[in-house]
């Protein structure tokens, strides 16, 4: 098992949280790599508490956004990433940033 420290990992922010991508990461790693030229490793994961995701579907239209984080192959796909800085994800814009592993004890 990889130490989370040696993971390449890239933020998404502004995801559109559509039902079908909170119920099946895996539609969600689907929908990213068919519309990107990217490959993901593993699933996309939500950066948001699991009540959200469970209630989005009642959130206004305009507030069903969310962060996912993803791992990439390598540094060198991670920076052309973020030399792109967004994808596409269900016709609406992610935007990307550098994921960094902070623990609990790091902030302040």
């Amino acid at each position: 098992m990889q130490k989370q420290e040696d993971l390449v990992q890239v933020i998404a922010h502004k995801v559109y949280m559509h039902n079908e991508f909170i119920v099946s990461p895996a539609a969600l790693k689907e929908e990213i790599e068919t519309f990107n030229k990217v490959t993901i490793k593993g699933n996309p994961r939500w950066l948001a508490k699991k009540e959200r995701l469970k209630t989005a579907h009642l959130l206004p239209p305009d507030q069903r956004y969310a962060s996912i984080v993803f791992e990439v192959e390598s540094e060198q796909e991670r920076q052309r990433l973020l030399s792109q800085k967004q994808l596409s994800i269900a016709g609406r814009v992610a935007y990307l940033t550098k994921y960094y592993n902070i623990s609990a004890k790091t902030q302040c």
